[in-house]
């Protein structure tokens, strides 16, 4: 009885450091260069090409390809998506209009 008090007092113990260890993440591949197609029909100011990235998808990374994307009313500046390094490993910041 005594040994199970034991274990069950130290149990938390241990699986809470099992729990801190920070997973590492593998490198981020190079990017793919990709020239954008032709835009799409239409006022050319209307669209900014968005490049394609590396999606990590939770067990490997998978491309995800560039499109066009069409400009967005009361927005001066598109800032491309990103990878950012962190603690943890690279973390992807998605596209944004600002």
């Amino acid at each position: 009885m005594r040994f199970l008090l034991v274990a069950l007092a130290i149990l938390p113990l241990l699986s809470g450091a099992v729990m801190a260890q920070p997973y590492a993440y593998p490198p981020v591949p190079q990017p793919r260069y990709e020239g954008p197609p032709p835009p799409p029909p239409g006022p050319h100011e209307r669209f900014v090409w968005v490049d394609g990235h590396w999606h990590w998808d939770g067990v490997r990374y998978e491309w995800r390809p560039g499109h066009w994307q069409e400009r967005r009313v009361g927005y001066h500046e598109f800032v491309p998506g990103h990878w950012d390094r962190t603690p943890r490993g690279p973390v992807w910041v998605p596209d944004q209009w600002r």
